[in-house]
């Protein structure tokens, strides 16, 4: 099925990638000025790389979007309306409440199997510990 949610982001941050990142991944921040690739199951993430495509080390500023609907690589399957976490190399997954710490937003569409993108709404909550 195709999917029919545009990209509309909302705000924008650039950053300098310091690594080698997919676009349409989730990233986290790397130094003062960096990102790299989201590289833990449920951890908390900057935004979205949205970009021409793929982008390398020492490569230019990049937009990194940090709410709104964006286009997300899967790393599974994903049924709509779950909320989505990262896995290990930066996809969405399925948010499991029991072992996953971050939120990185809600699904508006399904994915049937890794590889395919969803609309995302983003939300990232990070766990906040006491």
């Amino acid at each position: 099925m195709a999917n029919v949610y545009g990209v509309e982001k909302g705000q924008t941050i650039s950053k300098v990638p310091l690594g080698s990142v997919t676009n349409k991944r989730f990233v986290k921040v790397s130094g003062a000025t960096g990102f790299v690739a989201a590289s833990a199951v449920g951890e908390k993430v900057l935004g979205v790389l949205q970009s021409s495509g793929d982008v390398t080390t020492a490569s230019q500023f990049q937009a990194i979007v940090l709410d709104g609907i964006v286009h997300v690589e899967a790393g599974a399957a994903v049924s709509n309306d779950d909320w989505v976490t990262t896995d290990n190399v930066g996809r969405a997954i399925t948010l499991v409440a029991a072992t996953h710490a971050t939120s990185c937003g809600r699904a508006l569409n399904a994915a049937s199997e890794a590889g395919e993108f969803i609309a995302v709404q983003l939300n990232i909550i990070p766990e906040l510990s006491s």
